[in-house]
């Protein structure tokens, strides 16, 4: 999976659950080109990261 802008994550999460789904015995990764933050804070604005996404009793969390 590929996508342009992550925010939660709620849509690549779903995408990917359609995925396994359809193609249970496919390993399935996901990119996403940026990565929303709510906290700049002072450090730099490029940041690759890996990052967790997973439903919680709120809807959808993302780590970090």
């Amino acid at each position: 999976m590929i996508d342009d802008v992550l925010t939660r994550g709620a849509t690549m999460m779903a995408a990917v659950t359609r995925l396994r789904e359809a193609f249970p015995a496919v390993d399935i990764g996901a990119f996403a080109f940026v990565r929303t933050t709510w906290d700049l804070g002072d450090g730099p604005i490029v940041n690759p990261v890996r990052c967790t996404i997973q439903p919680n009793e709120y809807g959808i969390r993302r780590f970090p």
